[in-house]
């Protein structure tokens, strides 16, 4: 994948703490790891790095003559024709005499490109490569600022030039008559810009990357190394000559003595690409995404593509379910090859992607780390990122761009020398990076458009899967939007021809199984294809255009609803758009999400002063049907009914006692709404909601003021009888203290604690010594899996990591912020103060028996034996366990959690009777 857009924040701290220390400890793999490694070819010597592609090239020449070089379709070129057109070439070059400012290529993507640009080399002279096919002000934008000194175009070009830039027609490299030999005397330094490739600039105008050979003669090895090119490879790019990746594409070819394809896809179409692939036998393919999924969806794909060996995936972000969707129609010899850079640093990760590359995500790994890279991750702060943490990705090497090119001259831009080198040079990617312990690097996006929805970090490209996934869909992707001050997620998919009608609606009602509720998207279309730019990445401005036409607000002078929807309308209008209800849109379609939804429940209650059961709403329902449903079971209040703010009625029942759930660091009551829906027990369930969403009440930090809140709100819905109490996570410890002080008033209270736990220096000291020996076992076993580089860096992750619990265990270490806590700020309020509450709270012991469950895959941090750790503050615990984590306990296995919820209640309802009849 390539990443064009860079952004270099102040290097002084890392410099200032010695770079040498910031540098990851990586392991090295093989370049051909997971590749083709049987297969016979000439492996490239690295002591010719140095050596300008010219000359290299001429001893590919020299070695093979006659065999073909370029072929594009109209004619071929062997190897000694391509090195006698650009000889010619270049002493015309050379001929036009002054100083060695750069000639720029302005041609169709043929054969005559890859002449242009070695002539350029042969005459020592840097290059510009310029796309014929990009807007001629573009074009034309470059041509000024680069300082040409000539430009080689056809005869047919009009493009005018400035003052002072020869025209060089590239027919000239056709004329016979001319010597073949290069021209003589022509000198490269390591360091010398050789290649100018123009990118977006951050101003609106182009910006120049400039680029020494070595760059390009570096990565052609390792490439060459990688997927064992020999002259049998018939190699296809399927992209811009003047970007990076179609340098390299030219170069590895021709220095590995292969066959260049050239194919140009502003003339021809998706399906004469594939013929040509299937007539020429094209063994290597280098293509985006995009461009590959377009091909696949080709009758014949399977039969004509089945010469490819590699799949060389570039341009844009690679996805596990891209990769599902490609296998079919290659062979199973086929590899799939990835490649992370920039066009400042053409190749930072590459790696032939294995079959449990899902394992790691949505995005598909970018692969390991390459050969004569320094990498570092770090934080916001510039520190060296916590071992198994993202971080920026900041890389050093010599083989890195060797500056930018500004008013047809070279200057530092924002590359920075390496204090440890000085032919180093360090970059800051701007890209959040994870890396693996054996090197495998994922991106998992960038620093500055880091996307939230409702405060939940979300991975598009997770949404754009689950999209994708569906035989109905051909294609499809996701942007993001800013509506007002929130971020939306907004979904465009492509249909296969005979896909039924309603497609949109079925696929949204597919991703409310498939995906939480922060990641639905707010609007979903359905399109005839996705817009490209000339790169063949998709055209985000034409995305944003259609979603604009398609989603206009409510006209000003719309009609206002009446009655009841009168009521939804103003209560959905507190979180939603006017638009939206009009449009009388799902709620979810409308951007809104299990919060929202809590809030407008909310407001609706206040209005019509009313008990709404939560159960009985779902995201899908869209205003008139919500509407409908509270003229069929609207309640009127009791005057005994809980104060709103603290107890939420998410399921009425007939049956006593009531049941009353606490939410955990979810910060409000929507995160057990699913549990409540598979609740069957006919028993009223209350869940306690603590105050602060408004964000107008004071945050509690204190665990015994959160219990003393809840308490008259029990005691308004259920005056009398046994008090049935349920915790989920830090909410266990609410519940815990809420029970205990209802108990010292004289209150029956029965506890069930949903996988909740006291901080660790409130463990007993044999618990905590337990649970860390297991702890430290089972980081010992890893050993086995490091290679002895590894050894060191992760022997200080580990005594890092027993350093970090003993602080825990003492109190020396504050409580920790989650990342994902930098949100809504109600919300972040109220979390933030339940976190620090957790860390003080050193409960009195509660005299009675509690029911723990539990999910047999624990969280980080869970102590080995809830038993133990909850020693001595109570007199029992009876622990029982569902399947999932943490999380898909109250989610994914709602049904399972409920059953043993309603199995607990049943046997609290029969011994509460028991009592009652004896009492009488």
């Amino acid at each position: 994948m390539a990443n064009d857009v860079l952004t270099n924040p102040p290097v002084k701290p890392m410099v200032e703490a010695g770079a040498h220390r910031l540098w990851l400890d990586l392991p090295r793999q093989p370049c051909d790891l997971n590749g083709p490694v049987e297969r016979a070819y000439r492996p490239f010597d690295r002591r010719q790095i140095e050596r300008p592609i010219f000359e290299l090239f001429g001893d590919t020449v020299a070695r093979q003559p006659d065999h073909v070089a370029i072929d594009d379709g109209g004619g071929q070129l062997t190897y000694r024709q391509v090195y006698d057109g650009a000889s010619r070439l270049a002493r015309i070059l050379v001929r036009l005499g002054g100083e060695r400012r750069p000639v720029g290529v302005l041609l169709p993507n043929d054969a005559s490109y890859p002449v242009a640009v070695l002539a350029c080399l042969a005459a020592g002279l840097p290059c510009v490569v310029l796309d014929s096919y990009y807007p001629a002000s573009r074009n034309a934008a470059i041509i000024a600022d680069a300082g040409l000194s000539a430009l080689i175009v056809t005869s047919e070009e009009i493009l005018p030039v400035p003052t002072g830039v020869a025209r060089v027609s590239v027919s000239e490299a056709d004329d016979i008559t001319r010597a073949a030999a290069p021209p003589d005397g022509v000198a490269w330094g390591p360091t010398d810009p050789a290649f100018i490739v123009y990118t977006s600039g951050s101003t609106g105008q182009p910006k120049g990357i400039a680029l020494a050979q070595r760059t390009f003669v570096h990565r052609s090895a390792q490439l060459i190394d990688a997927l064992h090119l020999n002259s049998q490879d018939r190699m296809m790019p399927l992209g811009s000559p003047c970007t990076v990746a179609g340098l390299l594409q030219m170069f590895e070819a021709l220095l590995a003595g292969a066959t260049l394809i050239k194919t140009d896809l502003q003339r021809v179409s998706l399906g004469q690409v594939l013929d040509s692939i299937a007539r020429k036998r094209a063994t290597t393919l280098l293509a985006t995404p995009a461009l590959l999924r377009g091909l696949c969806r080709l009758d014949g794909a399977m039969r004509k593509l089945a010469s490819l060996r590699c799949v060389h995936a570039a341009g844009d972000v690679l996805l596990n379910v891209d990769i599902e969707g490609f296998r079919p129609f290659v062979s199973d010899e086929c590899r799939f090859l990835v490649t992370y850079g920039a066009t400042e640093a053409p190749a930072m990760c590459h790696w032939f992607v294995t079959a449990d590359a899902a394992d790691e995500g949505a995005r598909v790994p970018v692969g390991y780390p390459l050969p004569d890279y320094r990498y570092a991750l770090l934080d916001d702060s510039g520190a060296p990122a916590a071992a198994g943490e993202p971080g920026e990705l900041v890389i050093s090497s010599r083989y890195t761009a060797v500056g930018e090119w500004h008013s047809g001259r070279l200057v530092p831009g924002r590359f920075t020398i390496d204090p440890n080198d000085p032919e180093w040079r360090i970059l800051h990617t701007g890209d959040l990076v994870r890396c693996r312990a054996d090197g495998l690097m994922t991106v998992l996006g960038r620093k500055d458009r880091l996307v939230k929805i409702r405060g939940m970090r979300v991975e598009p490209y997770e949404v754009e899967c689950a999209l994708r996934r569906p035989p109905e869909i051909a294609d499809a992707t996701i942007v993001t939007r800013n509506d007002g001050e929130n971020t939306a997620l907004v979904g465009f998919v492509v249909p296969r021809p005979g896909a039924p009608a309603g497609i949109v609606e079925r696929l949204r009602a597919e991703l409310r199984h498939a995906l939480p509720p922060y990641m639905q998207p707010a609007r979903l279309h359905a399109i005839e294809t996705l817009p490209l730019l000339p790169g063949h990445k998709i055209d985000i401005e034409q995305l944003y255009a259609i979603d604009d036409t398609r989603f206009a607000p409510a006209p000003p002078g719309e009609a206002a609803p009446a009655g009841l929807l009168a009521d939804v309308a103003a209560a959905w209008e507190t979180v939603l758009d006017r638009g939206s209800c009009v449009a009388d849109l799902p709620f979810d379609a409308a951007g809104g999400d299990s919060l929202s939804l809590l809030i407008m429940i909310s407001e609706l209650e206040k209005r019509l002063d009313a008990k709404l059961p939560l159960v009985s709403f779902s995201l899908a329902m869209r205003p008139s049907e919500i509407a409908a449903l509270i003229a069929r079971e609207q309640q009127p209040a009791q005057e005994t009914a809980a104060p709103r703010l603290s107890a939420m009625l998410l399921k009425p029942g007939a049956k006593s006692p009531a049941v009353f759930l606490v939410h955990g660091l979810g910060g409000h009551v929507g995160e057990l709404s699913e549990l409540a829906r598979h609740l069957a027990c006919d028993h009223p369930i209350y869940a306690l909601q603590l105050p602060g969403l408004s964000g107008e009440e004071p945050t509690l930090t204190r665990i015994e003021e959160m219990a003393r809140l809840f308490a008259p709100a029990i005691l308004a819905a259920a005056p009398d009888g046994p008090c049935l109490l349920v915790g989920y996570s830090l909410g266990g410890l609410i519940a815990f203290e809420l029970a205990r002080q209802l108990r010292s008033a004289g209150r029956d209270t029965r506890l069930l604690l949903l996988d909740s736990h006291l901080h660790p220096r409130y463990w007993p000291l044999d618990a905590w010594l337990s649970h860390m020996m297991s702890r430290l076992g089972a980081q010992c076993r890893q050993f086995v899996r490091h290679s002895a580089a590894e050894l060191p860096a992760y022997t200080r992750h580990l005594l890092d990591s027993l350093s970090d619990h003993v602080r825990v265990r003492r109190g020396l270490r504050p409580a920790r912020v989650p990342s994902w806590l930098t949100e809504v700020p109600a919300l972040q309020r109220i979390r933030t103060g339940m976190i620090a509450a957790k860390a003080r709270y050193a409960p009195s012991p509660y005299p009675g028996t509690i029911a723990f469950v539990q999910p047999e895959i624990r969280q980080i941090g869970a102590p080995t034996d809830p038993i133990a750790a909850w020693r001595g503050r109570v007199s029992g615990m009876r622990v029982t366990q569902v399947p999932g984590d943490h999380l898909s306990m109250i989610m994914d296995h709602a049904a399972i959690t409920a059953a043993h919820l309603d199995g607990w209640v049943a046997s609290n309802q029969a011994g509460s009777q028991a009592g009652i009849a004896a009492a009488k």
